[in-house]
């Protein structure tokens, strides 16, 4: 039973992480663009997007990084 918890455990955050990497560059653009398309803005959004995928894949090699790992912690 315990083997099945962690593999549902594991498929939802596998899920999670797939659904926020591939949707947050559409993220990015919509935030750029709301904030005028600016340089300053498209250099925040490129920050922001190398800091989020760098917390993911931190998440994916170490899902306890940041504690008990959570849909929140995902955010």
């Amino acid at each position: 039973m315990v083997s099945l918890a962690y593999f549902l455990y594991t498929c939802y955050f596998r899920y999670w992480f797939t659904v926020l990497s591939e949707h947050s560059p559409d993220l990015v653009d919509k935030a750029v663009a709301s904030e005028g398309g600016t340089d300053d803005a498209k250099r925040r959004g490129d920050a922001f997007a190398r800091a989020f995928s760098a917390h993911l894949a931190r998440l994916m090699e170490e899902p306890t990084a940041y504690g008990k790992l959570g849909l929140t912690n995902l955010l």
